[in-house]
């Protein structure tokens, strides 16, 4: 996938067509890991690992035993990319600032100036209640 200015990470990309190609699926019918490796030309036991984590964070259900596997856990229209994503990278800002404003020349301004500057980058800010977010 690739939107600009965002990049997802592989086990992301992988997990969004499993769920694409799961809510497809009759309901009830579950597909194994294996099968969703293959049908996708990736490695099953990296898919795997990155399918419970998904079943971990309520996305999918893993159902046991010979006709078992993976499949939804509540209907398509219910589930977010941005869960996916928090659940196979974990929920971490988009943007980490290393503060480069307080280095080099700016860094040395009187403490009266500095004082009028922002104590934290309006960058890494929490978004405020009913702010912009691609979290819902």
């Amino acid at each position: 996938m690739q939107y600009p200015g965002v990049r997802l990470s592989e086990g992301v990309e992988w997990t969004v067509h499993c769920c694409t190609l799961l809510a497809t699926l009759p309901q009830g019918v579950c597909l194994p890991g294996a099968r969703l490796a293959e049908f996708h030309g990736v490695p099953g036991p990296y898919l795997v690992k990155h399918l419970q984590a998904l079943t971990r964070a309520g996305v999918l259900d893993s159902v046991p035993g010979p006709k078992g596997g993976f499949r939804l856990a509540r209907p398509a229209g219910e589930i977010t990319v941005a869960e996916v994503v928090e659940a196979i990278d974990g929920r971490r800002p988009a943007f980490t600032c290393t503060e480069i404003r307080r280095r080099g020349p700016a860094g040395g301004l009187p403490a009266r100036a500095q004082s009028r500057a922002a104590s934290t980058c309006s960058w890494t800010a929490p978004t405020p209640p009913g702010g912009p977010s691609w979290r819902p």
